[in-house]
């Protein structure tokens, strides 16, 4: 869009929002890789109040703190001021107080991106629009097989799509409305057919969840480790984690998809043995699992914010997950707060993309998972989970989670993606158990 306004002798002014800065900054990371030098000016706002942690390194040159007072703040609104060539991310919170402080009367940009826009809201969706100029444009991106956005209650029947996210809302508008010659003039979705994140395993697996004709760019794409597992406990494990030959199995390369099933019937939300066994298998991969941007393994800080990715439903799991993971690794306080932010909730995890993905359900009480069943088996929720993978998901899950039949109907539709992922997708391996890990009981290795 730039290079063609460029081509035609005009400029244009783009703002990126998201319901997260994840979203926005997985947008604007690949940008200084792309754009020519003085093809744009190239910004990511932040609050006045926050620091630089938690920013991509590559975007940090470009941040500018969104106050008068900062120093860069005077060259971007002189950009937007004089109509010249700038990209913008920022929160539809950071674009309202740009407004604001802009005297909120005139629209400063001709052209507002959505991403993840399953997961934003209309009213945060319209903020950002209140800084477009008349006849701007609009593209809003995202997947209404993902997750929605939270709300406290439910919304009016009927209604869902006015309150609901601006995705919804864009599907739903003017539909069943004809213009004078009968054509109709609602908005009709362009879906886009071509994963460029996850290899083919992964892809056709997501296939079954909806997304018709999905195919994988680098289908091929595997997990590169070095050296290679083997049977043997690795040498840098730390003496106080568990080791099975079949966790070389687990991280082999040559099965992107995996579910560890064990035997629990009585976690409730939390269980320690589960997170101990993700650690376990996370170390393992700590100095050996390959960064393709660098073909060295990553370093411990960039190891969990871009290898390493971790989901559980609760946060009493994520909390014993990342426990866990601190008190074996002994991490700086630099590699801690990777840790932190690549261990949450399938909610917050909407938007990332890691080369390794694990999902730990930390459950096994029956009565538990009858009451959240409408809540676990959401087909939308374990849809995030497996495509968040570039080239592996591990699935570690109770059989009473596998199998459990939900009473609701809806939750029993939606329990077979769940179904099919573990039993219909992934073929049988083995049978293992995992010495200081009983409590986990007979485990099955399910492999694809």
């Amino acid at each position: 869009m730039v290079r063609q306004t460029r081509s035609e002798g005009k400029s244009i002014r783009i703002v990126v929002t998201g319901p997260t800065w994840i979203a926005i900054d997985n947008v604007l990371r690949k940008l200084p890789g792309r754009l020519k030098p003085n093809e744009a000016l190239l910004v990511r706002l932040k609050s006045t109040e926050a620091g630089d942690a938690g920013i991509d390194p590559v975007l940090l040159p470009y941040v500018v703190a969104n106050t008068p007072s900062d120093g860069s703040y005077g060259q971007m609104m002189a950009h937007l001021d004089a109509s010249q060539t700038v990209i913008v991310g920022a929160t539809a919170q950071q674009i309202g107080r740009l407004m604001r402080s802009h005297g909120g009367e005139v629209g400063l940009f001709d052209y507002l991106l959505i991403d993840e826009a399953s997961q934003m809201d209309v009213a945060y969706a319209t903020v950002a629009m209140s800084s477009l100029v008349g006849g701007a444009s609009v593209t809003v991106v995202g997947d209404d097989l993902q997750m929605a956005p939270i709300h406290p209650i439910d919304p009016p029947v009927g209604s869902e799509h006015l309150v609901g996210s601006i995705y919804d809302f864009f599907k739903h508008y003017r539909r069943g409305q004809t213009n004078d010659a009968g054509e109709s003039r609602g908005l009709t979705p362009v879906m886009l057919d071509r994963s460029y994140r996850s290899n083919r395993e992964i892809v056709e697996f997501v296939e079954t969840t909806g997304y018709e004709k999905l195919t994988a760019e680098f289908p091929d794409l595997r997990t590169l480790v070095t050296p290679p597992f083997s049977a043997e406990r690795p040498e840098h494990l730390a003496a106080g984690l568990a080791w099975s030959p079949a966790m070389a199995e687990i991280l082999n390369p040559e099965h992107p998809l995996v579910a560890v099933v064990h035997s629990d019937r009585y976690s409730s939300q939390r269980n320690d043995s589960e997170a101990a066994l993700v650690t376990s298998l996370v170390a393992s991969l700590a100095g050996r699992l390959v960064n393709p941007e660098t073909d060295q393994p990553f370093d411990p800080k960039t190891f969990f914010e871009k290898g390493i990715g971790i989901v559980t439903p609760h946060r009493a799991q994520q909390a014993a997950v990342i426990e866990c993971l601190i008190a074996a690794l002994d991490p700086d306080e630099q590699t801690a707060d990777a840790i932190v932010r690549a261990v949450d909730t399938v909610e917050r995890f909407q938007g990332q993309e890691k080369t390794v993905m694990f999902a730990s359900f930390g459950l096994g009480d029956g009565d538990q998972i009858a009451t959240e069943e409408e809540f676990l088996y959401n087909l939308n929720r374990f849809n995030v989970v497996v495509s968040r993978a570039k080239t592996k998901m591990v699935v570690v899950l109770s059989r009473r989670v596998a199998d459990y039949l939900p009473k609701d109907i809806k939750a029993l539709r939606h329990s077979r993606l769940l179904k099919n992922f573990v039993y219909g997708f992934l073929r049988t391996g083995s049978t293992f158990s995992v010495a200081g890990l009983e409590d986990l009981g007979e485990c099955e290795l399910r492999v694809r």
